[in-house]
């Protein structure tokens, strides 16, 4: 499920346990993201790049990473 995914997800770029309120944003944006690659508002394979399986889900789940990736509890500085 895309709560699991979020979850999964979660933990490997922050090494913590993600909130009730954090999970639903989480999924809302992933799902929001998923269908404005389906209706073309955003080019999936440029976000995606190469690979198998759907590219709108790929897309989406590479602009979570990257959501949780800037955050900045995720930023580690010199």
């Amino acid at each position: 499920s895309a709560a699991e995914r979020v979850d999964y997800l979660f933990r490997r770029c922050l090494t913590r346990p993600l909130s009730a309120e954090e999970m639903v944003q989480l999924v809302k944006f992933y799902e929001t993201q998923k269908r404005r690659f389906e209706r073309k508002d955003l080019d999936a394979a440029k976000i995606a790049g190469p690979g198998s399986g759907d590219v709108n889900e790929r897309g989406a789940w590479t602009a979570l990473a990257r959501i949780l990736y800037n955050l900045d509890e995720a930023i580690v500085k010199d």
